[in-house]
């Protein structure tokens, strides 16, 4: 709690003079900054230009392998403040919020073979586009409108199984909830249809 506290006051001391050095390692849109500038500065571009575009989405790339923030960190430019068990718990359980009731949604849509679609606020079933609910809470962490589409699917209960953590990770699957389901065995080896 100490070292958030320690953050926090350095945070505002930062915006406050002026001085983004004081956060750049720790504070996202501070690293993001400190590399921006100094891209832009290396490249003699301003900072409209396309290539910083290309450079902004590259820093939030998640891939460990493709990130820029990630290759910040494995230079020692951006503090690690996660150990890796927390981040694969994240992902695995999610607070209870609309996104994820969206990962659950495509998930369950991807098991029976559906194409499904989502942004912040619709989930559709791409045969279905007449169906499409919209989620404005973001807190929503069940909707009925949701479980009665995904029941237009099949029997989710009797069909779809919850992969475990270690199986998701013993295999091509992300640990993400969108690969949270599959057909059950039993269902593939019954040779019913996937939608």
């Amino acid at each position: 709690m100490d070292s958030v506290l320690e953050l926090w006051e350095r945070t505002l001391e930062a915006v406050a003079t002026g001085d983004h050095s004081l956060i750049d390692r720790d504070i996202d849109w501070a690293i993001k900054k400190r590399l921006v500038d100094e891209i832009a500065s290396r490249q003699g571009i301003g900072l409209n230009h396309p290539k910083l575009e290309q450079v902004d989405m590259a820093y939030h790339d998640v891939s460990p392998d493709r990130g820029l923030f990630h290759l910040l960190q494995r230079r020692g430019r951006a503090t690690d403040v996660t150990r890796p068990e927390q981040v694969r718990q994240a992902m695995v359980t999610p607070p209870p919020t609309r996104a994820a009731l969206r990962g659950e949604f495509l998930s369950a849509a991807r098991a029976f073979g559906a194409e499904a679609q989502t942004d912040w606020v619709h989930h559709k079933l791409v045969d279905r586009p007449l169906e499409a609910i919209m989620l404005k809470d973001p807190f929503a962490s069940a909707d009925v409108r949701v479980d009665a589409l995904l029941d237009k699917l099949g029997d989710r209960e009797r069909q779809l199984r919850r992969r475990s953590i270690d199986e998701r990770d013993g295999t091509a699957a992300s640990l993400a909830l969108t690969d949270l389901y599959v057909r059950s065995e039993t269902d593939e080896q019954a040779g019913l249809p996937a939608a």
